[in-house]
Order: C-alpha cells, then sequence, then structure tokens
C-alpha cells in the first residue's frame, strides 16, 4: 500500500514493478515513472491492482500495465504518454478494468491483447 501524500519516483524505469504472483497494490499516493512504466505487473504476476480516489500514475510509457493481471479498480487518475491501461498474456481476456476514475493517453486509454 502506497499511502497518502507518499511520492514513488523513477527517472530510469518503472515506478512499481513486481514478479510476484497474486500481488496486490493500493496506491493512496503518486506514483510517476519519468522514462517507462508507472506500475508494472510483469511475468507470472497475478493479482489486484486498486487505484484509490486520491491516487495517481503518471509515465511516460504505460500508465499500468500487466502480463495476466486478474482485476485492476480505478478510482483515481492515470495519465500516459502512449497507454492509459494496457494487459496482455495467455489470460488477457480473462481480465477486468473497473474504472471509475479518469484515463488519459496520448495514444490509447485501454489496451487488452
Amino acid at each position: 500500500m502506497i499511502a497518502p501524500g507518499i511520492n514513488v519516483a523513477s527517472d530510469l524505469g518503472n515506478g512499481v514493478v513486481t514478479s510476484q504472483p497474486n500481488s496486490s497494490l493500493v496506491n493512496h499516493g503518486a506514483i510517476l515513472a519519468a522514462t517507462l512504466t508507472g506500475v508494472d505487473f510483469e511475468h507470472a504476476s497475478t493479482g489486484q491492482i486498486v487505484n484509490a480516489a486520491d491516487g495517481s500514475i503518471t509515465a511516460t510509457t504505460a500508465g499500468l500495465q500487466s502480463l495476466d493481471l486478474h482485476a485492476a479498480t480505478n478510482f483515481g487518475s492515470i495519465i500516459a504518454g502512449d497507454v492509459g491501461v494496457q494487459s496482455f498474456g495467455n489470460f488477457a481476456h480473462d481480465n477486468v478494468l473497473d474504472n471509475r476514475g479518469y484515463i488519459y493517453s496520448a495514444t490509447s486509454d485501454e489496451r487488452w491483447r
């Protein structure tokens, strides 16, 4: 969990990244990735991401990116240069995005492959 008022930032990499199965992230703070992805659940990561109403994710490429993530819920804001939220992998068709907040990117707000 990232608490309110906490900033997690990276100049050269992802803001938050995990490759652990069944990972969960609840964001009440600010995640910033100046060159890559804001939140990256990579490899065999299944789990859940919640971006709370007071949470923000800002990134150059993808705001939130996952490989076989099961659920993502956005109440806050996700802003990215390339794609707001993208999911891909063997089970991407089972993924669920519940967006009750704001997702914006210059290219594509959502991408599921």
